[in-house]
């Protein structure tokens, strides 16, 4: 494929997003291409489609990387990277405005403790990037650039979904395991420092590794999964909002208030009256 580069900021938005992506490319790389000690003004997600090479942050380790990958650069940090002597790499990059780093943070997309990650399934990382590419050849119609900025936006969210990896250590099977527990039943009691003990490592340990294979810290996790219960109860259960939070472990109802708020921006009463209403229309 031969390099491409589209610029999109200039087109207007009828439905705007907080991630307007400004640039989007392809550019198939070599050692000539490397990049070194580069800051950004920009938010920026490279999607290693094919090849290797290597990639630093900040003057700390080189992390080595192969496709099927995601790089991110973002302002503030200085960044070296891409194919070494006799590697090559084809690389898809989006390029957002700086002012969108903080709704990637808040929607959990972009994690400045993980700047890379690995894409579990390369297949369909391949397919959306077709479906990218094939939208920016009508990039000029109207409202494609909505379009387009969304393509963007569910490509950064797929490439997060990771698929357990084979032949994981057995300490990082039972975290996976664990974490289809608590999927399942976010609702029972869960110590981590008690299972950290029963997997044979500290606390600290544990929860690195949770929060390096998973994004999140184990107690946020549990958090966010049973405030995400909340709201299924809200709208397919006569329960009290107080019998919720009492089945969900939270004992102060009026934390409990306050974190559904945080987390579904709207009261817990106003998110049943707008959400059961239009499931029992649509049973």
């Amino acid at each position: 494929m031969d390099n491409l580069l589209c610029h999109l900021g200039h087109l207007p938005r009828r439905h705007p997003t907080a991630f307007p992506v400004q640039n989007v490319g392809v550019v198939q790389k070599t050692s000539a291409g490397f990049i070194r000690n580069h800051r950004f003004a920009s938010v920026n997600f490279s999607f290693l489609l094919q090849g290797s090479g290597s990639y630093q942050v900040d003057g700390g380790s080189r992390i080595n990387v192969r496709a099927p990958r995601v790089l991110t650069q973002t302002p503030g940090h200085e960044y070296t990277y891409g194919p070494g002597e006799g590697e090559t790499w084809r690389e898809l990059f989006l390029i957002f405005p700086e002012s969108s780093l903080t709704a990637w943070r808040d929607l959990h997309l972009y994690d400045p403790e993980y700047k890379t990650w690995s894409v579990s399934n390369s297949v369909a990382l391949e397919t959306r990037a077709a479906s990218l590419l094939h939208a920016l050849e009508q990039r000029e119609s109207d409202g494609m650039a909505d379009v387009i900025d969304r393509l963007c936006e569910l490509l950064v969210l797929e490439s997060q979904h990771r698929a357990p990896p084979r032949n994981l250590p057995p300490v990082h099977a039972r975290l996976y395991t664990l974490r289809q527990q608590i999927d399942l039943h976010p609702e029972q009691p869960c110590d981590f420092q008690q299972l950290a003990r029963q997997s044979g490592c500290s606390y600290s340990t544990f929860r690195r590794d949770w929060k390096r294979l998973f994004g999140q810290s184990p107690g946020r996790y549990l958090a966010e999964r049973r405030l995400q219960e909340a709201r299924r109860l809200l709208v397919e259960s006569d329960l009290s909002i107080g019998e919720i939070a009492s089945r969900l472990g939270f004992e102060d109802p009026l934390y409990f208030s306050r974190r559904f708020h945080q987390h579904a921006g709207r009261t817990a009463s106003a998110y049943r009256s707008i959400h059961q209403a239009a499931h029992r229309m649509h049973p």
